[in-house]
């Protein structure tokens, strides 16, 4: 069977991973293609098996935000215009040669990974194909986004989503629908052999350092677990828009020695930093799944994250393999992380069940559903 996948890049997040594991989990016995828009890195920056195709729609230009915004700053008329042209051209380019890639493609199956390629698959995927849509954010009482989503299915088979919990809303919204809702998780590359002994007082956070991330929030919460512990050191990976932001709110709180900006690391090298940490944390405002909480629990380490992350509540059992804290209190937070790195006894006990938990998320149990799907 030849299956195609739709991507924006193939670059680091939530989605590329997700597109990443799924896409090997077909090569093994399908023809698969990639068809990402931008090349932003030489790479990809997950491993992908060697028979995948990739083809990248756009090579020479990539997406130009970061500049657009410092021409505004600068007050910079000549590069604003420069940069407002490039930006147009991003557009027009980003959705034309999609398109036409999708009027091209003779798949049988093609997967959507985004609202606007779902719609642009919708309108010219060729009638033979068997599409699927597949959803990544939590967006449980932002109307105007399921709107938007629902619109952009309009002629899809099958909507696939992570959460359980989504999934029914999704379903309960589109029962008219002739397109079948269904909820498959994420899964881990693999269960790590090995378990963090939980000795080092370390505390890790991965993920986009963005203000859905509630990454200054992280900072707040660890300024109140070093008044009271001065010993524990917050590991954060990954990068993003507010990396500046972060790194002043480190300065401004004298946090410099206990808070390391890791920023990107390949598996291995995450592996070492995990396989030194007690806690993960999370402090998203919301998650459609955790697939970054979900690796560290892989690990054997207990996690904490905020209620308001609603995917988070499938994967964290609050008092069983981590906390989830009610109405963002920092306070109750700080004093959690503390209380379970401080009880041996409590957090190998929520250790040996975060390891259990995710180990029903492993590669071939979610493959399996998916070539299910498929047949």
């Amino acid at each position: 069977m030849k299956i195609t996948i739709l991507a924006l890049h193939l670059g680091y997040g939530g989605v590329e991973k997700f597109i990443t594991n799924i896409a090997n989990m077909f090569a093994a016995d399908n023809e698969v293609e990639i068809i990402s828009t931008y090349k932003i890195l030489e790479n990809p920056a997950f491993d992908l098996n060697h028979n995948i195709k990739i083809t990248y729609l756009i090579e020479n230009l990539k997406p130009n935000q970061k500049e657009f915004y410092e021409s505004i700053k600068k007050v910079n008329i000549i590069e604003f215009f420069k940069q407002t042209f490039i930006a147009l051209k991003i557009l027009y380019l980003k959705k034309s040669k999609m398109k036409e890639a999708i009027k091209r493609s003779d798949s049988e199956v093609i997967i959507s990974t985004r609202p606007m390629h779902n719609k642009l698959l919708s309108k010219y995927g060729k009638s033979s194909a068997i599409k699927i849509a597949t959803e990544h954010n939590y967006n449980e009482n932002n109307n105007k986004y399921i709107k938007k989503v629902i619109h952009s299915c309009k002629n899809i088979d099958y909507l696939v989503i992570a959460s359980k919990k989504l999934c029914n809303i999704y379903s309960a919204k589109m029962n008219k629908s002739s397109c079948k809702v269904i909820n498959i998780p994420l899964s881990l590359d693999k269960i790590p052999e090995k378990t963090s002994k939980l000795e080092n007082r370390q505390i890790t956070y991965i993920g986009r350092l963005s203000k859905e991330k509630g990454i200054l929030d992280l900072i707040e919460i660890f300024k109140k677990i070093y008044e009271k512990d001065k010993t524990i050191i917050l590991n954060i990976i990954g990068e993003g828009k507010e990396k500046e932001e972060v790194t002043k709110k480190i300065k401004q709180y004298e946090l410099e020695n206990n808070v390391i900006l890791h920023g990107y690391k390949n598996k291995n090298e995450i592996e070492n930093i995990l396989l030194n940490t007690s806690i993960g944390i999370n402090t998203s405002h919301t998650e459609s799944f955790g697939l970054a909480i979900l690796e560290t629990m892989s690990y054997g380490i207990p996690c904490v994250a905020f209620s308001s992350a609603e995917g988070l509540q499938e994967i964290i059992e609050n008092g069983k393999n981590g906390y989830l804290i009610e109405n963002r209190d920092f306070e109750i937070m700080a004093d959690k992380i503390l209380e379970l790195i401080n009880n041996k006894e409590k957090i190998l006990e929520f250790s040996k069940n975060a390891k259990i938990k995710s180990c029903e998320y492993n590669f071939e149990s979610i493959k399996k559903e998916w070539l299910l799907l498929l047949k």
